[in-house]
Order: C-alpha cells, then sequence, then structure tokens
C-alpha cells in the first residue's frame, strides 16, 4: 500500500483573504458585533471583579 502523508500548513504562512461581504449585509452585522463585544467585555469586568452571580463556590456533595 501507498502511504500517504498529510502536511500541516503553516500557521503564519499568508493565507486567501476572506471575501469581502455585501454593503447590506454589512450593514447589518456591524451593530449586532460590536453589541456581541460589549456584552463579552462586560462580563468579562464582572468576572475579574467577582462578581458570581448564581454561581456557588466549593463542593456541591452533600457529606454526612
Amino acid at each position: 500500500m501507498k502511504e500517504q502523508r498529510r502536511s500541516q500548513g503553516d500557521l503564519f504562512e499568508p493565507t486567501t483573504l476572506p471575501a469581502e461581504l455585501p454593503l447590506g449585509v454589512r450593514t447589518t452585522l456591524t451593530p449586532l458585533l460590536q453589541l456581541l463585544l460589549v456584552e463579552a467585555a462586560a462580563q468579562g469586568t464582572r468576572e475579574e471583579n467577582g462578581d458570581r452571580i448564581g454561581k456557588e463556590d466549593g463542593n456541591d456533595q452533600d457529606y454526612v
């Protein structure tokens, strides 16, 4: 049997650029992406400040 090897692409090798989004799609997605990024940043800030709403520390097992 003939041995087949696959080569892994270089992570630093330039690749083809993604296609440009049509203007209508870009206009619709831009505010949604901005909102998502703001929410993610706020979530990260809450976690850094120790605000753990609905989360418990410790072990949930019942000990007798």
